[in-house]
């Protein structure tokens, strides 16, 4: 893996990707908060800062755009044209992989005793801090 790029992404690359998302029907309002709280508007829980995360990455790789060019930064050329041509694909994989984690964390947590309920949440939590 390449070293990180110094830049974080950008306000452009955000309203690029709202754009994107909203051009093909899509729900923005998850990546108009997180644009909100890293531009200061809004506070985001830790949960959700990593979440935030694992959205902004999923949505750059279903949408494209200036904020898929700031992901592949992270790639090396070779690697960056992978990601590029099953970008949609890993996309759907990373939406299921988290909701399978979820279910499997809480099914753990109930053999251990933990009721369902408390025990779903407790993955959810999980889940988005790692």
């Amino acid at each position: 893996m390449s070293q990180a790029p110094e830049t974080a992404i950008t306000e452009a690359d955000l309203n690029d990707l709202i754009a994107r998302v909203s051009q093909e029907g899509g729900d923005t309002q998850v990546v108009e908060a997180i644009k909100a709280a890293l531009l200061g508007d809004t506070r985001l829980a830790e949960a959700d800062v990593q979440g935030a995360t694992r959205h902004l990455i999923i949505y750059a790789l279903r949408y494209g755009g200036r904020a898929l060019v700031w992901l592949l930064k992270y790639f090396s050329a070779d690697v960056a044209q992978y990601v590029e041509r099953v970008r949609v694909k890993l996309a759907d994989y990373l939406e299921r992989a988290r909701v399978w984690a979820v279910n499997q964390i809480t099914d753990f947590l109930v053999s251990c005793g933990v009721p369902r309920s408390p025990a779903a949440k407790i993955a959810t939590v999980i889940v988005e801090l790692v």
